[in-house]
C-alpha cells in the first residue's frame, strides 16, 4: 500500500514538473518572438506592475468602446508612385476613459509592415512576431488624454509589387495581448474585457480602379 502511495505521489510530482517546465518553457517561446521595441517601453512595464482592480458596475459613461483599423482604398497607379507603401491608422473611435491596453493585430502575409508611433498622444510600444505575420502592441496615457479619440498606432504597409486591381490586404484587430494572454483595456478601475466593452472594425488595403 505504501508503495503504490509512493508511486502516485511520483507520478504527480512528474505531473506538476512537466506543467511547470511547458509552462516555462512557453512564455521564453513568447518572450523571444516578442524582440524588442521603442524607448516607451519602461513606461510601459511601470504600468504592468500597477494592480487594476475590477469593478462589478459599468462606467457611468458610455459603457462601449470602439477600435477601428483604417481601410484604404488605392489604385494601381497610386500605388506604384508611391512605391507600394500604405499607410494606415488605428483609431481610438469611442474611448470613455481607457489609460492602458495590450492588444495585437494581424496582417496579410504577402506585405510588410512597419509601425510608426511619431506623433501619437500615447506612450505606445510594440513588437514583432518572428514567426507569423503579427505584431503585439500596448500603450498608457495619462487622464488628460485617456477621453480623448485619437490615433493610437500609425504603421505603413507595403504591398507586394504585383498587387492588382481587386485585390485586398486586411488587417485584424486579433484579442491577445503581449505574452499571448487575452487582451487588456482598462481606465485604472475597470476592465473593460470583462466588461463585455470593447468592440472593433478590422480593416485593411483594397487595390481599385484609378477614378480618371
Amino acid at each position: 500500500m505504501r508503495q503504490q502511495r509512493n508511486i502516485s505521489l511520483l507520478l504527480v510530482g512528474c505531473l506538476l514538473f512537466a506543467s511547470f517546465t511547458g509552462c516555462g518553457k512557453k512564455q521564453a517561446e513568447s518572450s523571444q518572438e516578442t524582440v524588442s521595441v521603442n524607448d516607451s517601453s519602461s513606461a510601459v512595464e511601470q504600468t504592468t506592475k500597477e494592480s487594476i482592480p475590477l469593478k462589478d458596475a459599468s462606467p457611468s459613461s458610455d459603457p462601449k468602446m470602439v477600435i477601428t483599423i483604417d481601410t484604404v482604398e488605392i489604385s494601381e497607379e497610386e500605388l506604384k508612385a508611391q512605391d507600394y507603401i500604405v499607410t494606415l491608422h488605428v483609431n481610438l473611435e469611442k474611448n470613455a476613459g481607457i489609460s492602458y491596453s495590450e492588444w495585437g493585430l494581424s496582417y496579410d502575409e504577402r506585405c510588410e509592415v512597419m509601425a510608426d508611433t511619431d506623433g501619437l498622444s500615447y506612450n505606445t510600444v510594440y513588437a514583432f512576431s518572428e514567426s507569423k505575420p503579427f505584431l503585439w502592441t500596448a500603450w498608457s496615457g495619462g487622464a488628460q488624454i485617456s477621453t480623448s479619440e485619437s490615433a493610437i498606432l500609425n504603421f505603413n504597409m507595403k504591398l507586394p509589387e504585383d498587387a492588382t486591381t481587386g485585390d485586398f490586404f486586411p488587417v485584424k484587430y486579433e484579442s491577445v495581448s503581449l505574452a499571448d494572454k487575452p487582451h487588456k483595456w482598462s481606465d485604472g478601475e475597470h476592465d473593460w474585457v470583462a466588461l463585455d466593452a470593447v468592440s472593433w472594425n478590422d480593416g485593411g488595403v483594397k487595390v481599385v480602379v484609378s477614378a480618371d
